[in-house]
């Protein structure tokens, strides 16, 4: 019988619109977009009573995007730091891969239009595979599971308020 996923995380993440940098080409292959991040959390999921895995992001992460224009898919390498809420030793570093179809809904997140709206989980085929690492004992567990996630871009606020964040829900591969 194949693994079941069993809901663990959630991790949102507001991407800085104003500098996100954007390179049409390099080294003569496919357009990069760098998203530095300005603020963020690790949640566990809603039936979890964690509280060490309430964590905030610590600055200096980015999402890198390659778009592929052939085929218009973002090939996303990710690498974030989050610490604790109420264990400032408690700490995560989590990496991770994954794709997104860079279709129009998509394109003007990454554009910061004032057109972008929030999408849907999954769509765009929007999925990651996080790697974690953590510092406290009680998380060892997450350093010896697979994880997959779905995303989704969230528009929230309007005019000079507006901000935008990915939003992943993270999934354990768990054998039932």
């Amino acid at each position: 019988m194949p693994p079941a996923l069993t809901p663990a995380l959630s991790i949102k993440l507001y991407q800085s619109k104003q500098n996100v940098l954007t390179f049409n080409s390099t080294k003569g292959s496919a357009p990069r977009y760098i998203a530095p991040l300005l603020d963020g959390h690790l949640l566990p999921h809603s039936s979890s009573t964690s509280s060490s895995l309430d964590a905030k992001l610590v600055p200096g992460s980015s999402d890198w995007l390659r778009v592929d224009p052939a085929t218009g898919t973002g090939h996303l390498d990710a690498r974030r730091q989050f610490r604790c809420k109420t264990d400032p030793a408690s700490v995560f570093f989590v990496r991770f891969e994954g794709i997104v179809r860079m279709g129009e809904a998509i394109q003007k997140i990454w554009e910061s239009s004032p057109e972008a709206k929030t999408t849907e989980y999954g769509q765009g085929r929007n999925f990651v595979t996080p790697v974690i690492e953590c510092s406290a004992e009680e998380n060892k567990w997450m350093e010896t599971t697979v994880f997959i996630g779905w995303g989704r871009y969230v528009v929230e606020g309007h005019g000079e308020e507006r901000r935008q964040a990915v939003e992943y829900e993270i999934f354990a591969l768990d054998r039932s």
